[in-house]
């Protein structure tokens, strides 16, 4: 899906925003997606994979629809230089 929303954001300047790696942390770590509680059964090492990329996506884009392309594409830029820079994976182990 994110190559996708990349396709329709970068080249046909559509109204979309790609959810990345660093997107998603941005997004989880600023509380801009609900988190559910996490079963007690799963295991530790699986938590880098929660909550999945298309959850996060199809949470924002409500949200971020209204936006016009360049305010969204100006957004994806920034999300994405601010989760390489300042954001990065934190390994509690």
């Amino acid at each position: 899906m994110k190559s996708v929303e990349c396709v329709r954001l970068l080249t046909l300047h559509h109204l979309a925003f790609p959810v990345d790696t660093n997107v998603r942390r941005i997004a989880v770590r600023l509380g801009w997606v609900p988190l559910q509680p996490l079963p007690e059964s799963l295991q530790l090492h699986l938590l880098e994979m929660y909550p999945v990329l298309d959850s996060i996506q199809k949470y924002l884009w409500p949200k971020l629809c209204k936006l016009d392309q360049l305010t969204l594409y100006e957004l994806h830029y920034q999300m994405i230089t601010f989760g390489k820079v300042f954001a990065q994976k934190v390994n509690k182990l």
